[in-house]
């Protein structure tokens, strides 16, 4: 779901493509099932953590305007889109406002940018599913700063660790002493600021290009299943942390099985295609299915094909969901197809 990823070998654009869209797909499916409660645990304890590292995968550089202007136009202009699209309907056929009331709640709620509503800010609505944008943006921002700031430290390594390692533990403590949200996931941006230095690092040092990854992704894949059997697992948007570091380890490793499962289902002809184009239009997916969600579109077709069975359920509404996006992501190549004619002519 991040749209900053760099230019980069097609292979590798491919693995990390295909496990964005294990991602989304998985987010989906937390929001729209209710699973045994073990998958529950796997779907949440690897999905939000995945889409951070391989953000911090991305960031190729820790210039500060650079990488600011970078992420107002990926992460800001998507998020009020989605928020602009979700106000129009407000506005027309709005639930509980309609009219100026929605246009102006609108507005408070994206500067708001809450992933749940908040005692300590009532002004401000939950902006359902799309918090992870303005939540990522700022993690990104403070990430590209610290870099920067310790860049020539001799034991920048040390320093970043600590620094990161404290700042998580503020995010953590924080909704711990609260019970409170914050403005555009603070806290949670603090505590993800470990998952952008783990896919940084896992980049920098070209680790999935390293024979060993397979057996070391195998040993990930015990551990993670370890430490969910014992309840350590991380559930960002819940503030679910128990065992705060551990939960955080078990995210890493989670994601680093998965990203290697990915390499492997990216040597498969035709599925790694059709993986591909979710994961690289995860955005798009991602606003299709927020609007889905927020006015029930799918369940409305549900009704009329008269479907209950959970599984297909989840199936058609994936399937919908893909098929809009598609629509929407051709609609936006003319655009820029034309846009370029027009810039070459012009």
């Amino acid at each position: 779901m991040d749209p900053l990823r760099g230019n980069n070998t097609a292979a590798r654009i491919g693995y990390i493509d295909i496990a964005k869209c294990i991602a989304i797909l998985a987010v989906i499916a937390g929001h729209y099932y209710a699973p045994p409660l073990l998958a529950g645990k796997v779907i949440y304890s690897f999905h939000m953590p995945l889409f951070f590292i391989v953000s911090g995968f991305f960031v190729k550089d820790y210039q500060i305007k650079k990488n600011v202007i970078r992420s107002c136009k990926g992460l800001l202009l998507p998020y009020a889109a989605g928020m602009g699209i979700k106000t129009v309907i407000d506005i027309f056929a709005g639930k509980d406002l309609q009219g100026l009331d929605a246009a102006r709640q609108g507005l408070i709620d994206m500067i708001g940018g809450m992933c749940k509503v908040s005692a300590v800010f009532p002004v401000f609505r939950d902006v359902g599913m799309l918090w992870f944008l303005p939540c990522l943006f700022v993690c990104r921002v403070l990430f590209v700063v610290i870099m920067n700031v310790t860049e020539k430290s001799k034991y920048s390594s040390s320093i970043r660790i600590i620094v990161f390692s404290l700042l998580a533990f503020v995010g953590m403590a924080t909704p711990r002493l609260t019970y409170e949200y914050f403005p555009w996931g603070a806290e949670i941006a603090l505590v993800s600021l470990l998952f952008l230095f783990c896919g940084n690092m896992l980049n920098k040092h070209k680790v999935f290009d390293d024979r060993r990854r397979l057996p070391i992704a195998g040993i990930c894949l015990v551990i993670w299943i370890v430490l969910l059997s014992l309840g350590f697992y991380i559930e960002l948007a819940a503030h679910y942390w128990p065992g705060f570091y551990l939960a955080v380890l078990e995210g890493m490793l989670a994601s680093f099985a998965v990203m290697c499962l990915s390499q492997l289902i990216d040597k498969i002809r035709f599925l790694n295609t059709a993986l591909r184009w979710i994961g690289k239009s995860s955005l798009i997916v991602l606003l299709v299915h927020y609007i889905d969600s927020v006015y029930e579109v799918s369940d409305k077709l549900l009704g009329i094909l008269n479907i209950d069975h959970s599984i297909l359920s989840l199936t058609v509404r994936i399937l919908f969901i893909l098929c809009i996006a598609g629509v929407i992501s051709l609609l936006l190549q003319m655009v820029k197809a034309r846009s370029k004619v027009r810039s070459a002519n012009g």
